[in-house]
């Protein structure tokens, strides 16, 4: 991977990549995709495991006749890891798709296995992130049951731009409604509602964020009846949860 252009600004394998034998390293597939393309499909085995350095990748799971998405991975992540860690099946338990344009490394999954069994730094790195998903997913999972739409798209908003590091969030309205399963008019409303907040900008292919905080309010407001998620029991911020900074 020397001599490439952005080869470590995936924060997971900027942690590790001094273990990484020289042999396979160099080897190391380079790819690139456009908005909307699939990484990975929920039930196949991974090829790779993949590292993105720029862009942002919306992982869905099927729950019934629904595709939910239930976490994002940006330069602070990595797909793939079932095949790597021998999860039962080996199987992905998502569909990866590049919401927009994205760079990645691909690394052999024995590889990343190697490394996870032979090194404990690695082992605590990766175990570390897979803890911090799972409770990605449960709060997006219990969010999409009992908050209401503004709030899930707030919510949506400040996930995406952490992980972009705070730069502008290049996604259409139509992305948006097929990913929270409504229709665009109702997306569009929703974003309105945000910007008559002073949270964000929505332009035609793009959201900026304005007022991180307004944001984060928008995003913990709780359906009718229901108490505010801050309020209930859930993981710290400043520890694991994915609103935090």
């Amino acid at each position: 991977m020397s001599g490439r252009r952005g080869e470590t600004n995936n924060d997971l394998l900027r942690e590790f990549i001094e273990f990484l034998p020289k042999e396979y390293s160099d080897r190391a597939l380079w790819l690139e995709l456009e908005p909307g393309q699939v990484l990975l499909s929920q039930g196949r085995m991974a090829e790779q495991t993949l590292f993105p350095v720029s862009g942002l990748i919306s992982c869905f799971r099927s729950l019934g006749h629904r595709r939910v998405e239930v976490y994002q991975v940006g330069r602070d992540g990595v797909l793939g890891l079932h095949a790597a860690l021998t999860l039962p099946g080996g199987e992905e338990t998502t569909t990866s798709i590049s919401m927009t344009p994205v760079r990645m490394i691909g690394l052999p999954p024995c590889l990343v296995r190697m490394l996870v069994m032979d090194q404990p730094r690695v082992r605590e790195i990766i175990y570390q992130y897979l803890h911090h998903q799972e409770l990605e997913t449960n709060e997006v999972l219990v969010r999409s049951a009992a908050c209401p739409l503004t709030a899930r798209l707030a919510f949506w908003i400040v996930r995406a731009h952490q992980k972009l590091r705070h730069e502008p969030i290049p996604v259409t309205h139509e992305v948006l409604s097929d990913i929270h399963c409504v229709r665009r008019p109702t997306i569009t409303d929703a974003l309105h509602e945000l910007e008559g907040l002073g949270a964000i900008k929505s332009l035609r292919k793009q959201i900026i964020v304005h007022d991180r905080e307004i944001l984060l309010q928008a995003a913990d407001t709780p359906a009718k009846g229901e108490q505010p998620f801050h309020s209930t029991k859930r993981p710290s911020r400043s520890v694991s949860s994915p609103l935090s900074s």
